[in-house]
């Protein structure tokens, strides 16, 4: 008798706690979630932060070109120029480069991100040609999309030519005479500091 009833009672709370969660999920994705009361709002919470599917899925990708390169842009390999990851497989510069997509600190992330590229790079590759310019590239392939999957191991990015032209909007170019120019200015004003 009480083995049933334990049974019994804890079907209940389970159902009744589901149905709570369901009917929160559904009226939070409906954008009535608040004229429910903060008690059932609470189990509800987590169904509300996604209510939409995504249907793009964004990466960035950094270019390069070079003195005497004949105007051509060449892919730069970020895992190259940072080798601190952070987590997974992705590296700081990864997460920098999602600091460099916000409106608010964008485009002052792209120039410290370029030249800092840059100066690796010469780093690096001391027999390879000056970086001249940065391009930053975003490609949105819809969710679906083939070059999404991957069998196994760590995602790659399919590279520039697998994706179709319309997906691959390009961010800022940045010359080199812009970072050089700020880093100057950088190094002037830190200079004044502790000339004081």
């Amino acid at each position: 008798m009480i083995v049933g009833f334990n049974k019994c009672f804890w079907s209940l709370i389970l159902f009744f706690t589901i149905g709570l969660w369901i009917i929160g999920a559904i009226l939070g994705c409906l954008g009535l979630g608040t004229h429910i009361p903060q008690a059932i709002r609470n189990y509800t919470n987590v169904s509300h932060l996604f209510p939409r599917r995504v249907s793009t899925w964004s990466y960035f990708v950094v270019q390069a070109r070079f003195a005497g390169g004949q105007g051509r842009w060449e892919t730069l390999r970020l895992a190259d120029y940072s080798g601190m990851h952070n987590y997974g497989y992705l590296t700081r510069l990864d997460r920098v480069l999602d600091e460099a997509g916000t409106p608010a600190h964008g485009s002052r992330a792209r120039l410290d991100l370029a030249g800092y590229l840059a100066a690796s790079h010469a780093r690096l590759f001391p027999s390879s040609p000056a970086v001249r310019e940065i391009r930053f590239l975003r490609v949105s392939m819809p969710v679906g999309y083939k070059g999404c999957a991957h069998p196994h191991g760590p995602w790659v990015p399919p590279s520039l030519i697998a994706v179709p032209p319309e997906w691959v909007r390009q961010i800022q170019v940045i010359k080199d005479t812009e970072w050089s120019t700020t880093n100057r200015q950088e190094s002037m004003s830190l200079q004044n500091v502790k000339n004081k």
